[in-house]
């Protein structure tokens, strides 16, 4: 794992992060700036009102994690996949760059998310909960 046992996420701040495996992590409430991650797999961790600022995920993967109320800001995501997570009250309007998200949610619940005038063409929701969602 590339975090070291505090679970202080600033070690990825500006770093490219890949082919790495990270379980268990608390990193809820904490800001990482610029990171890019690429074929990373994220289980059973928590980022709870975390800010993903100017980062880049591709080829990831998030199983059983919670994500709520995570600002994505100016963020990209190319093949990205959630599995039996939480993403509930993320406004993808303001990770998504250029207007559209490659991302995919199988049974994850992403009630109360904002996908208002991004291009809706690759993402996939598969059996997931989606109450008060926001997409056109």
């Amino acid at each position: 794992m590339f975090l070291n046992q505090n679970n202080d996420l600033n070690k990825w701040n500006y770093t490219d992060v890949s082919h790495q495996e990270v379980s268990f992590l608390q990193g809820n409430s904490q800001e990482i700036i610029e990171a890019e991650f690429q074929n990373c797999i994220f289980k059973s961790c928590s980022f709870i009102e975390t800010i993903f600022k100017k980062c880049k995920f591709e080829d990831c993967l998030f199983q059983h994690s919670d994500l709520s109320l995570a600002k994505f800001e100016a963020a990209t995501f190319t093949s990205v996949k959630f599995t039996s997570s939480k993403l509930v009250g993320i406004d993808w309007r303001k990770a998504s760059i250029p207007f559209s998200l490659d991302v995919q949610f199988d049974h994850c619940n992403i009630s109360n998310s904002i996908f208002l005038g991004l291009n809706l063409q690759h993402i996939r929701i598969v059996e997931c909960l989606a109450k008060e969602v926001k997409l056109i």
